[in-house]
């Protein structure tokens, strides 16, 4: 019994490793590049890793930061729409008509502040501000990666309930 738990936690460990790692060595590239502030190599990098896989959420995802850094905030809206393709369905088209998602595009920083702030999925009447400031005040722990801590982008949900 407790072997057959053993191998479970470690087959669950080494899913969840794969789902991290699970970019081409050229998205890793490109994300390093990144990491490194250099946007324009990440940019070229990127894009040729996207050529050989589409579906890479996360490459989508640091192109459009990338982008964002370099001053092209449209180019990078359009990517960061592209890297929530497998999530529009959920986010855009809520069944209950009173439950309204803003998504935001955030890079939480190496030394443990927001960078940017990016609205993906917005919602009228101060929703989408209201979102945006308390993405300003969130807390977090920055990844670390051999020891370093690392730059993330990712999105970040909210949902408001209207009476």
């Amino acid at each position: 019994m407790m072997r057959k738990l053993l191998i479970g936690v470690v087959l669950l460990v080494l899913a969840a490793a794969l789902a991290v790692n699970g970019q081409s060595d050229a998205a890793n590239k490109g994300i390093e590049h990144y990491q490194a502030g250099n946007y324009a190599e990440a940019i070229v990098v990127l894009r040729q890793a996207l050529e050989t896989d589409k579906n890479d959420r996360t490459a989508w995802r640091y192109l459009g930061a990338a982008y964002q850094k370099t001053g092209n905030p449209q180019r990078a809206l359009e990517y960061f729409k592209e890297s929530l393709v497998d999530f529009k369905q959920p986010y855009g088209d809520s069944n209950n008509k009173n439950i309204k998602v803003v998504v935001l595009m955030v890079e939480f920083a190496a030394d443990g502040k927001i960078g940017f702030i990016v609205p993906v999925i917005t919602q009228p009447d101060g929703l989408t501000e209201k979102a945006i400031e308390r993405a300003k005040t969130m807390k977090f722990r920055p990844q670390k990666v051999n020891g370093k801590h690392q730059i993330t982008v990712r999105p970040v949900s909210y949902s408001f309930e209207r009476y």
